[in-house]
């Protein structure tokens, strides 16, 4: 089954942002969101996935200094 990836940025302390997120592709026929799935006439609902797996996250950077919200500066202040 296809899933969402969320690659997160880690601050010093401790809070996470999202850096980016993606939907993998299972490439599976018998799931409805994969860009493989059947175009065939079937019957999708008994034979298909309907539900995405649940998200992953993984973090990709970790950044040494405090996030903003941290340090008291949102919105650029």
């Amino acid at each position: 089954m296809c899933f969402r990836l969320t690659q997160l940025t880690e601050f010093s302390c401790g809070d996470t942002t999202v850096a980016r997120q993606q939907r993998v592709d299972c490439n599976g026929s018998n799931c409805i969101f994969s860009s493989a799935h059947n175009p065939n006439p079937h019957n999708c609902v008994a034979e298909c996935a309907q539900r995405m797996r649940p998200d992953e996250t993984i973090i990709m950077d970790t950044v040494s200094r405090p996030c903003a919200r941290c340090t008291g500066r949102t919105n650029g202040f």
